[in-house]
């Protein structure tokens, strides 16, 4: 008996992961075989055929059939259709034994006429397919974004999902369901065309992203464009008239701005264009590639029109993924006006934004990870300055591009909607009068303090030098010379201890990084004119954890939690080797410069959804309002 029960138990175990050997057959072609491994109890048809299309790279070939080898009721070997889960369900308990064989059948496209915008399909248009399935959510879940619904979601299909797809063609962690596609995009629609679960949207989108093709329409609601209700026509004819208005405030450039500032402006933004992304083709080649004038005009008009903010070095890594999916000038501007709502604060000369952002990082790293918090406080790193550049552009400059276009709608989705009451507005206030009843336009072209005391040499530096500074390199590889003094409010201030709890501190800096020690502004300047590093020393033994409340989800990052998870994630993953090394604060900086473009989208997204799954599910915020969102979100199950 015990035997039996051993093998019984054996063959349970084996069909927790079915090894499938694929053959795709297309016309005179040579057949192409690819094998790899699934997990039956969370592999449905729909994931099946995006596994496929990955597999042999059909580029949205979506016309295939897919049969599995299996026995008649005759006995004899055959090729059988896969056409629904069920069909897929009986081939994983029949027919997986060595292996799955699969034959995938691709078949001749039929032309179909092409639509100029087919935004304005509804529902009864589209063939249904089934659906992927979706948690419904609370209004109350709605206003707090991902609390219940991301942990019963993640938080059941994690382990599984890490555990589940061992590729034999590719090392990546797959995503958590396949990309939306467009036949199930208009799922979330009503008959009339109208955006009617637009939170189950965004969930869906978190869990998978989107397929290129469909972004140019998906991330306008991500990215709060369109107003409430808006049917298929109507939306048609919102984004004429914005293009319009488009047009017309890029004709008065002139009118809205001295010849002086806008020589300024253009000059500036031209800079930064010329070096934003060139090694993607769409803006590859000559300087007169018109994507390039493209982008400079959209930044320019932004400028001109958004006079108290006008324009600041990273705004073109904003707008460049944007324009690279639109392709259409105008759209990308809308689809600009519409995130720069929510990251105006970012480019704000007070820089107090960026200031909590920094202090709800260092946060998160000292309640994730005591031990490599304790290690950067004593290398001098604990201020988070090499991570400006993550927090400044939310991290789209760390990852190659088509990565960071995932990643970026997958950030976007974690936002609950804030669509406009009326219209996005494309126009910002005017600018302020000066004492002497004179309009002052903004002339900041590097990036914020972030509340960050300058040195005296950088506050003296005259604009033609600032000019000069600009254009040697890209300026936000690296920092100017600051302080480590915080003057915005922060959560974890850098301040000795106390015993009170609320006030509770890191431990005070080590010998060697007091708070007067100025950064290196240059990669080439590190033995130059700035403080050497802290000295490497040992690692202290890690005190006691005190007591940390990390803010609810409307609060933490200003808003955006999950930004917060990529750069944990991020931290983590380089962590052993950073410690293995003993790097000091030059060497840690330099490190991620070098990363740059090169991390590990997938491992960085899985892990930074656990680490958020877990936040949302644990009882660390320290908020009243966070206590009573989390309590009238659904029960996990």
């Amino acid at each position: 008996m015990a035997a039996a029960g051993g093998g019984a138990r054996e063959e349970e175990e084996e069909r927790e992961v079915v090894r499938v050997r694929v053959k795709k057959r297309e016309g005179f072609l040579q057949p192409e075989f690819r094998t790899f491994a699934v997990d039956p109890q969370i592999t449905s048809l729909d994931v099946l055929q995006h596994i496929l299309i990955r597999a042999f790279d059909l580029n949205g070939k979506k016309n295939f059939g897919i049969s599995y080898l299996g026995q008649e009721k005759q006995g004899q070997e055959t090729y059988l259709s896969l056409l629904s889960d069920w069909d897929l369900a009986t081939a994983f308990a029949s027919a997986s034994q060595p292996y799955l064989q699969l034959l995938v059948d691709i078949k001749p496209s039929e032309d179909s006429p092409l639509l100029e915008d087919w935004d304005i399909i509804s529902p009864k248009d589209v063939i249904s397919t089934d659906l992927l399935l979706v948690e419904k959510r609370s209004l109350a879940a709605a206003a707090l974004p991902f609390t219940q619904s991301i942990i019963s979601q993640v938080g059941r299909t994690l382990s599984k999902v890490q555990q589940a797809l061992s590729w034999s063609y590719g090392e990546d962690v797959k995503p958590f369901k396949p990309p939306l596609s467009d036949s199930e995009f208009h799922t979330y629609l009503n008959h009339e065309g109208q955006l009617s679960r637009p939170e189950e949207l965004r969930l869906r989108i978190y869990h998978g992203g989107v397929e290129p093709s469909l972004r140019k329409v998906v991330w306008r609601y991500l990215l709060n464009v369109y107003p409430d209700g808006l049917t298929g026509q109507e939306r048609m004819n919102y984004m004429k008239r914005k293009t319009r208005e488009y047009d017309q405030l890029k004709g008065q450039w002139a009118e809205r701005a001295s010849p002086e500032d806008l020589d300024f402006v253009r000059s500036n933004v031209l800079k930064d264009v010329l070096r934003t992304d060139r090694t993607h083709p769409y803006y590859a080649g000559s300087e007169d590639n018109p994507h390039l004038t493209a982008l400079h005009d959209l930044l320019t008009t932004y400028a001109v029109t958004h006079p108290q903010l006008s324009y600041c070095q990273g705004m073109s890594d904003i707008a460049s993924p944007i324009l690279a999916v639109m392709d259409n000038e105008a759209h990308a501007f809308i689809c600009f006006c519409g995130i720069m709502k929510r990251l105006e604060g970012n480019f704000q000369v007070d820089g107090e934004v960026m200031s909590l952002k920094f202090s709800h990082l260092k946060l998160l790293l000292q309640y994730s990870d005591p031990e490599f918090y304790a290690y950067l406080l004593s290398r001098g790193a604990d201020d988070f300055f090499f991570c400006y550049r993550w927090l400044l552009l939310e991290l789209k400059r760390e990852f190659a591009f088509e990565d960071a276009l995932r990643m970026l709608e997958i950030t976007w989705s974690s936002l609950p909607p804030d669509p406009p009451e009326k219209e996005v507005e494309l126009v910002g206030p005017p600018v302020r009068l000066s004492e002497s009843g004179q309009p002052v336009r903004q002339r900041h072209m590097l990036r914020p303090t972030c509340s960050f005391e300058e040195t005296g040499d950088r506050s003296q530096r005259s604009m033609e030098e600032e000019e000069d500074f600009c254009s040697e390199q890209d300026p936000l590889l690296h920092l100017p010379a600051m302080t480590k003094s915080f003057s915005a409010p922060s959560l974890r201030p850098l301040t000795p201890p106390t015993p009170s709890r609320d006030s509770a501190s890191s431990p005070s800096p080590l010998p060697g990084s007091e708070k007067n020690e100025s950064l290196p502004e240059e990669k080439g300047d590190l033995a130059g004119d700035t403080p050497s590093s802290p000295p490497s020393s040992p690692l202290p033994a890690t005190p006691p954890p005190a007591a940390v409340s990390l803010p609810p989800p409307q609060e933490f990052g200003k808003g955006n939690p999950f930004m917060l998870f990529l750069c944990l994630a991020i931290l983590l993953e380089h962590r052993d080797h950073i410690m293995k090394n003993n790097m000091d604060y030059n060497e840690l900086a330099m490190h991620f410069d070098r990363l740059v473009r090169r991390h590990n989208l997938a491992k960085v997204l899985h892990r930074a959804k656990a680490l958020f799954a877990d936040y949302l599910q644990s009882e660390v915020w320290d908020s009243e309002e966070g206590d009573e969102a989390a309590a009238e979100s659904p029960a996990v199950s």
